[in-house]
């Protein structure tokens, strides 16, 4: 039976992630006063529901930075109400809930724990910590870089930009592509050349055209290493979707070709950005195995780009349209 709980909460830009989270921890502090607001949680409602304190995260998640949760309520809750600023890197929450637990075998078994552990707080009252993980959904998006090679990932990209309404705009990049010869030596200048138009492409059709999925969704929210000068000055991030030569193969590729360069450098982003990202948010929990990490998070991705959390339509109400930039 695990008492510390993580969970995980993303989504795209403007999805409310932070107006959430916020909304959800307040709601926990506050669900004993009203416990009319939660008829269908029974500990609530039932009035076992001992309250919830706002901790800032611990252990394995302690280097992470902590989420701003007064400022943020206090600007949710001002005259007039403020959005709190977006989500740019990873943040965490944690929540200490206590609660009595149900009478029969399963309270048994709360009391007894919490007993061993030294987690007893009061006559019959058990604990449980629940840490909240947020994190721009754009890096998300990344997921299927981990299970594609370069070749697989230039292909698919490609197709898209060829399709409208990415066709529409993608002329700058195809044009420094045409320039780049993917069997030639490398060139460093014209390789630069083709990361901005690439980078500037994602921009846009993730301003303009409000697409999506966009990939690498890091180039599109570097904040952790830096901003976008820094992704464009790091050598490590230097690679953009390539077309193979007519009858071509990845494996015949020169050494010290552009493809080769680029293949390095993408096989690297894989494994040091998505791979050791998304390995970091499961931490020492014994119960989430990484297949099944892989999974859920996948599962979440798919969701982010087909739809927006139906909760938000009352906020965007009570916000009169203006935008959100949790």
């Amino acid at each position: 039976m695990a008492e510390d709980l993580r969970i995980c909460v993303t989504g795209l830009s403007r999805a409310g992630k932070t107006a959430f989270i916020t909304a959800l921890a307040d709601a926990l502090r506050h669900a004993q006063r009203a416990p009319q607001n939660f008829p269908a949680w029974p500990a609530v409602a039932q009035g076992r529901w001992r309250g919830a304190k706002v901790r800032p995260p611990g252990g394995a998640l302690s280097a992470l930075e902590a989420f701003p949760f007064e400022a943020n309520r206090r600007a949710l809750t001002a005259v007039p109400p403020a959005w709190p600023h977006g989500t740019e890197a990873v943040r965490a929450l944690t929540l200490e809930c206590a609660f009595v637990p149900e009478p029969g075998l399963l309270g048994d078994a709360w009391r007894w724990t919490n007993r061993h552990l030294g987690r007893r707080i009061g006559d019959d009252t058990a604990q449980i910590t629940i840490t909240l993980v947020d994190y721009p959904g754009e890096w998300a998006l990344d997921l299927p870089l981990r299970e594609m090679d370069f070749a697989a990932w230039s292909e698919t990209t490609l197709a898209r930009i060829a399709q409208e309404p990415r066709a529409a705009i993608a002329g700058p990049f195809l044009d420094a592509l045409a320039a780049l010869d993917p069997f030639a030596p490398h060139d460093e200048r014209l390789a630069r050349r083709a990361q901005r138009a690439y980078l500037a492409l994602l921009e846009r059709c993730r301003d303009e055209l409000r697409l999506s999925f966009l990939q690498p969704g890091l180039f599109l929210r570097p904040e952790k290493i830096g901003g976008r000068e820094a992704l464009l000055a790091n050598d490590a991030f230097l690679f953009t979707p390539l077309p193979l030569p007519p009858g071509a193969t990845a494996r015949d590729a020169p050494k010290g070709s552009t493809w080769r360069s680029f293949t390095d450098r993408f096989d690297a982003y894989r494994r040091d950005q998505v791979e050791a990202f998304f390995t970091s948010l499961a931490g020492p929990c014994a119960c989430t195995s990484r297949p099944n990490l892989w999974r859920r998070c996948r599962r979440a991705s798919a969701g982010m780009i087909r739809t927006s959390p139906p909760w938000w339509t009352g906020w965007r109400r009570a916000s009169r349209g203006r935008a959100c930039s949790g």
